[in-house]
């Protein structure tokens, strides 16, 4: 304080102390294509702005067993590719797992689990029909799964004829 007409001026000092801002971990996802390899993210927040917290890495396990690393981006989002899996098609529940250790600035986030999600490319051949004027028309087509060019069957195929939606399978 400077100090007036009815107080004079004085000092202090002391400390300030600034602690670690708590994280969370979110939006933990993976993605891939059967016979190859996966993409897994997963977003680190400020738990006091909401707001991602870049520059900081995040660990990544897949099936229980440590897969890598990734730092996060401008967003907070760390995305971490080339992921080796032998999970086969469909969704891996809880499979993917992200994990933030403490650092000088940030508090260690909880785990945080999320799906990897297995998909197969697909291709329709062998697309036909038949129709006699007036009457309704029959549509075929295959299915293949495209890395091994073998028919899919039990999946329903939607066919368009002149614009319009076939009403049934």
């Amino acid at each position: 304080m400077p100090g007036d007409d009815t107080y004079s001026a004085a000092n202090a000092t002391g400390n300030l102390v600034v602690s670690q801002a708590a994280t969370t971990l979110g939006s933990v996802a993976g993605t891939a294509t059967v016979g190859e390899t996966a993409t897994l993210t997963a977003t680190l927040t400020s738990s006091a702005t909401n707001a991602g917290v870049s520059g900081q890495t995040v660990s990544f396990a897949l099936d229980g067993t440590s897969v890598g690393t990734a730092v996060t981006n401008s967003s907070g989002v760390a995305t971490l590719t080339g992921v080796a899996t032998t999970d086969g098609l469909g969704t891996d529940t809880g499979g993917v797992v992200a994990s933030f250790a403490a650092d000088t600035d940030y508090l260690a986030a909880a785990n945080a689990t999320g799906n990897l999600v297995v998909t197969q490319p697909t291709s329709i051949t062998s697309v036909s029909g038949t129709a006699s004027f007036g009457g309704d028309a029959t549509l075929t087509a295959t299915l293949l799964a495209s890395a091994t060019s073998t028919g899919i069957s039990g999946e329903t195929v939607s066919f368009t004829l002149d614009g319009t939606r076939s009403a049934r399978p």
